[in-house]
């Protein structure tokens, strides 16, 4: 086993067979519940203290603190799977029940070369959630891969970092299995954007970009979308 960016794993390189996964899971929060810290990180410690654990973040849902998203980074989707099965994910289910916090729902996407995760705790992060009809063929998805989300105009080189409005580009993430949603089959396309500053964020409201981008969105047809806001803080290990 080695040590890679404080999380352990068995691979030491990126299988094509075995891919990075990420697992976005959105949990019911109790309306009453407030959030310590140092006791919400406790919750989580089966979980990033497990071989081929990367990293987890979470964040409570901007325009509806009752509901809290968990992504999680995993190495291989064989370490993933190893998890699922063992005592401590079980542990981790039984903690949450306990403290009435409910998994309303999970995926998980493919991670590639891009590289954006860490962007999520350091961002105002917008993610569209995109419901397709399934099943989704090629098209749709090579469709889809071609649109680049809510972008502002490039700024020159020598530019400060701290004056760019996005601190990664847009990234497309599809979930690896269908659900049901209000009684039929669809495919989920997650789609975060990471804002520099919530100030930054504001450009999304541009008339001329929220237009462009909507019109985007709609010639894909898809069978419902939403949008939230997150502000995600890295769970640490205790």
């Amino acid at each position: 086993m080695a040590y890679k960016n404080f999380g352990l794993t068995k691979s030491m390189e990126y299988l094509s067979g075995d891919p990075r996964v990420v697992v976005w899971t959105t949990l019911q929060i109790p309306p009453t519940k407030e959030i310590d810290t140092n006791h919400w990180n406790g919750l989580f410690q089966p979980l990033v203290h497990s071989v081929g654990h990367k990293e987890t973040v979470w964040a409570r849902v901007r325009d509806n603190p009752n509901v809290a998203l968990l992504a999680t980074l995993w190495w291989t989707a064989s370490e993933l799977r190893e998890f699922e099965a063992s005592p401590s994910a079980q542990l981790c289910q039984e903690t949450l029940r306990q403290e009435d916090i409910i998994p309303i729902s999970i995926h998980k996407t493919i991670y590639r070369v891009e590289n954006w995760f860490p962007n999520l705790k350091d961002s105002f992060t917008q993610i569209f959630w995109v419901y397709f009809p399934a099943p989704v063929n090629e098209s749709l998805q090579s469709r889809a891969s071609k649109l680049v989300g809510i972008r502002p105009p490039a700024l020159g080189p020598g530019v400060p970092q701290n004056k760019h409005r996005q601190t990664h580009l847009p990234v497309l993430q599809w979930a690896t299995e269908p659900e049901v949603l209000r009684g039929k089959p669809v495919q989920l396309l997650l789609w975060p954007h990471f804002w520099s500053s919530e100030k930054h964020a504001e450009w999304r409201h541009e008339p001329y970009a929220q237009k462009r981008f909507i019109e985007r969105i709609t010639e894909l047809n898809p069978a419902e979308w939403k949008e939230e806001i997150y502000d995600f803080t890295q769970i640490s290990r205790l």
